[in-house]
């Protein structure tokens, strides 16, 4: 003899009747509606998710759009052009073509050399692309004096120390630039002993 526990009498004959109801004509009426009402809140909800989804893409596509937009000043502003290598070699050819220069002229100039402006006597200046050094000075002074006669010599004899004292001490200021002029005190004449430096920079700096 079986024994069949009261619970399980209660569950199955619950089970029948659902299935009787389910299999009546009422009931399958009302399993109808209700398979309609999940369709149309699958259909609901996946519309509901579709429509997010066109959002979420427009307001993707309207974010880039707005980047790309911005960006260009962006990149202009934070990114420098490179520098064109083309002229950076042509400065530095041109600045090699071009030599630099420098010159120095010694010279006797006054009345007893024939005129106090443009009439001098002197030897020809010394040019150089470097900076002309004291011994060099000092030399084309010797070839100046050798150009002078007793009276024109010796009248500027003070002043022609006074003017080798200026080229000596050229290395402790910093060399010398432009014209100096040492005249004769006491004379008439504009009798004077010039010393001029010119060019792209100061001579007598060593």
């Amino acid at each position: 003899m079986v024994i069949v526990a009261p619970g399980l009498l209660v569950a199955f004959a619950a089970f029948a009747a659902v299935a009787l109801y389910l299999v009546s004509p009422p009931g399958q009426e009302a399993s109808r509606q209700l398979a309609e009402e999940a369709g149309e809140a699958g259909n609901q909800a996946a519309k509901t998710i579709a429509e997010e989804l066109n959002r979420i893409r427009q307001a993707a596509h309207n974010n880039t759009e707005k980047l790309v937009d911005i960006a260009p000043p962006v990149l202009s502003q934070t990114c420098p052009k490179p520098r064109d290598k083309s002229i950076s070699k042509e400065k530095t050819k041109e600045d090699e073509g071009k030599k630099r220069r420098y010159a120095v002229s010694i010279h006797a100039q006054g009345t007893d050399c024939g005129g106090t402006t443009s009439s001098t006597i002197g030897a020809p200046a010394v040019n150089d692309s470097v900076p002309i050094i004291v011994a060099q000075g000092l030399q084309l002074s010797a070839d100046t004096q050798s150009m002078l006669r007793g009276r024109q010599l010796e009248i500027r004899q003070n002043v022609i120390a006074k003017a080798h004292q200026y080229i000596e001490t050229g290395p402790s200021v910093g060399g010398r630039f432009g014209q100096r002029s040492f005249p004769v005190l006491g004379v008439r004449g504009g009798i004077r002993y010039d010393v001029d430096c010119w060019g792209d920079g100061p001579s007598f700096i060593s």
